[in-house]
């Protein structure tokens, strides 16, 4: 190349623009932007600011279900009474052939109780009382020679979970499915065993009809588990649910015998309490244990009246994920009868039923009953004192002292009055204290701080008609004192009423004109 070419490339390069800094420049605002984007991103949506709970009265009115049937030949009792020291006003309700049939509306005073026999036939049919006034609570019972008897259910609900079923040797577990409402309704039904959790195609999907009630039963799905659980989740509509057991020994060989109600809870809790656990000669009480979660759950038992030797801790039972355990409370206290609790150590909610099998003069029986949680207020219909022996135990599963008293009407004792609970302490009130000829007692009790309350009653005879249970707390007839209120989403938009003329007001067509 030559001189004077090589001046000319030089300022044909010279007047090029320079891009280097121009790119920079670029690069450094798509930095930037991308930066500021991904701050935006990061950063949290601002939330509305969360509103205050609303107070809401307790309900006027109720409906208590109770799912469980008897035999044709077999006589029921339902028994209703006054939760408060208003009367209330009932009306119980016969489902016949899926069909409700309503009796006429009677009035139950404060205190009083109501004792509605259902006859042979009528036993076997479900029923529901409707309660208006004053809140009331309900029992169900069957009488004679091989009874059992539980509170029923407050309401519908879309899951139950139900444990204590027994179907080894010749016992008989049954899973009754109750649908008061006027369409069908379907459910989901898997067990829990000892080894874990059960999913069987055959209660993959459970029809009951509209009005009607289906019968499982579990030996037919579940043979052969001393120990067993289920869930229900109901895929449409709502049920009710609990559970019948009757327990049998093989042919000549011991053990308990009889037949008792197996309550049914909506959600697992971590902690349960039972007033009313029995050891000792003729006695016998365990506690099985349901984890429907899908970790390993572990739980530990405090009793009232510990061992002299022991503390009241006994110790943690490992419950595997979706599994049972039971926990034999035989040598768990010093006293025959005494209050269990049970806590769960890994936060995870369980399950627990007290089945007790007592002997008295050669008469043998079974009982069973959910766990409560504590309340200050609690109410029992089915108490009674004639030809039977029936007794109240109050417990306190909480650290702090407390003083309770219960009412059983217009005798009852000064001794019932002023109950004082220690820590972890239990005290059991006999009903023939109050009249030993009265057929029915209803019991209510309040506490200065909470408490659970049971009612235990037997009848020695040909068979023992025992039955044992946590009564009904305050919570189940009031429902929750308050409601979440209702909030303005800010991102949806907000458009005026249209305004309503005058004439549409005034022209009587009913309809009203926008403007």
């Amino acid at each position: 190349m030559s001189v004077a070419a090589s001046r000319r490339a030089r300022r044909l390069a010279a007047q090029q623009p320079r891009r280097g800094p121009a790119l920079l420049a670029l690069l450094l605002v798509a930095v930037l932007i991308a930066g500021a984007v991904a701050a935006d991103l990061a950063l949290p949506a601002a939330q509305p600011p969360t509103a205050e709970a609303v107070a809401v009265d307790p309900p006027a009115s109720g409906t208590w279900f109770c799912p469980v049937t008897a035999a044709e030949e077999e006589t029921a009792v339902v028994s209703v009474a006054t939760a408060s020291d208003d009367a209330s006003t009932v009306t119980v309700v016969r489902y016949v052939d899926g069909a409700p049939q309503r009796g006429e509306p009677v009035e139950v005073t404060s205190a009083g109780q109501l004792d509605v026999v259902l006859d042979e036939g009528a036993a076997s049919q479900p029923v529901a009382v409707e309660w208006a006034g004053g809140p009331a609570v309900v029992t169900w019972r069957v009488e004679g020679g091989d009874s059992m008897g539980a509170p029923c259910e407050p309401s519908a609900a879309p899951t139950w979970l139900i444990t204590g079923f027994d179907t080894s040797a010749r016992s008989r577990s049954t899973l009754h499915l109750f649908n008061p409402f006027g369409s069908t309704a379907t459910a989901r039904v898997t067990f829990g065993t000892p080894t874990g959790p059960v999913a069987l195609v055959l209660t993959d999907s459970v029809s009951v009809p509209a009005g009607g009630t289906v019968e499982l039963p579990l030996n037919d799905f579940e043979p052969e588990q001393p120990d067993l659980a289920v869930t229900v989740e109901v895929d449409t509509g709502r049920l009710v649910a609990q559970g019948a057991l009757r327990l049998e020994p093989t042919e000549n060989q011991p053990g308990p015998s009889g037949r008792t109600v197996l309550p049914g809870v909506t959600a697992p809790a971590e902690s349960w309490s039972f007033p009313d656990a029995e050891q000792g000669e003729g006695s016998r009480s365990w506690l099985s244990v349901y984890n429907p979660g899908e970790r390993e759950a572990a739980v530990e038992l405090r009793v009232s009246d510990p061992l002299p030797e022991g503390a009241p801790l006994l110790g943690e039972t490992s419950i595997p994920a979706g599994g049972v355990a039971r926990v034999d409370l035989a040598d768990a206290s010093s006293a025959e009868a005494f209050g269990v609790s049970v806590d769960s150590v890994t936060e995870l909610g369980v399950v627990v039923t007290r089945v007790t099998n007592a002997t008295v003069d050669g008469a043998e029986g079974v009982a069973a009953s959910s766990g409560g949680q504590p309340d200050q207020r609690w109410a029992i219909a089915g108490g009674g004192a004639a030809d039977r022996d029936s007794a109240v135990a109050v417990y306190n599963p909480t650290a702090e002292p407390i003083t309770v008293d219960v009412d059983a009407g217009a005798d009852t004792p000064d001794s019932f009055t002023g109950v004082e609970l220690a820590a972890n302490g239990r005290v059991q009130l006999a009903l023939s204290d109050v009249a030993s000829d009265r057929v029915g007692i209803p019991v209510r009790a309040r506490g200065t701080g909470p408490f659970v309350m049971g009612l235990r009653t037997r009848s020695p005879g040909e068979n023992l008609r025992f039955w044992a249970a946590v009564a009904v707390p305050a919570r189940a007839w009031e429902g929750p004192p308050t409601r979440p209120a209702v909030a303005r989403d800010p991102l949806l938009p907000t458009r005026p009423l249209p305004a309503v003329t005058e004439r549409a007001l005034d022209d009587g067509s009913g309809s009203a004109a926008a403007s």
